[in-house]
C-alpha cells in the first residue's frame, strides 16, 4: 500500500512541477510535454525511492523531499539540453547576419569563408532531437530498473 502511495504522490508532484516548467516555457528541446513529463516522473520516483525518506509527510509520503527532487530533476533536464526559446532564435539570427568581414570580402571579391554555427548541427536541430531521444530511453530504462529493484528489495518504501 505504501508503494502505491509513493507512486501516486510522485506522479502528482511530477505533474505539478512539469506544468510549472511548461507554463514557463522552460522544457529545453524536449519534443513534447509527454516525454518531458515521463522523464521528470521517472527521475523523481527513482531518486525519491532511492533516497532515505526525510521531511514532512502526508499519509506516510515524504512530499517535500519529492518536491525538491522533482525541481532539481526538472532543472537538470532543461539545462542539459539546448533550448529552442528566444535565446536560441536570437543566436540563429546573429549567425545569419553578415559581419563586417563578410562585407569586406564582398567589396574585394574575395572567396566566402565557411560560416560558423553556434548550434550542435545545422538549423534543423536533428542532432539535438536525437540526443534527447537517446537520453530519454537510457534514462527511462535506468530509472525503471532502480524503482523496481528498490520496491522489490525494500517493500516498506
Amino acid at each position: 500500500m505504501q508503494s502505491l502511495v509513493t507512486i501516486i504522490g510522485a506522479l502528482i508532484i511530477a505533474l505539478l512541477v512539469g506544468l510549472a516548467f511548461s507554463a514557463g516555457s522552460r522544457r529545453g528541446s524536449w519534443p513534447g510535454m509527454l516525454s518531458f513529463f515521463a522523464t521528470l516522473f521517472l527521475g523523481t520516483l527513482a531518486f525519491g525511492v532511492w533516497a532515505e525518506p526525510t521531511g514532512p509527510t502526508a499519509m506516510g509520503f515524504p512530499w517535500l523531499m519529492f518536491l525538491v527532487i522533482a525541481i532539481f530533476v526538472g532543472l537538470l533536464l532543461t539545462s542539459a539540453t539546448p533550448g529552442t526559446g528566444r535565446n536560441q532564435r536570437r543566436r540563429e539570427q546573429l549567425d545569419r547576419r553578415e559581419s563586417p568581414l563578410d562585407e569586406h570580402r564582398k567589396a574585394r571579391d574575395l572567396p566566402d569563408a565557411e560560416p560558423v554555427r553556434s548550434g550542435m548541427t545545422g538549423t534543423d536541430g536533428s542532432g539535438a532531437a536525437t540526443a534527447v531521444s537517446l537520453f530519454f530511453w537510457v534514462f527511462a530504462i535506468l530509472a525503471i530498473a532502480i524503482i523496481v529493484i528498490r520496491l522489490i528489495a525494500m517493500p516498506e518504501v
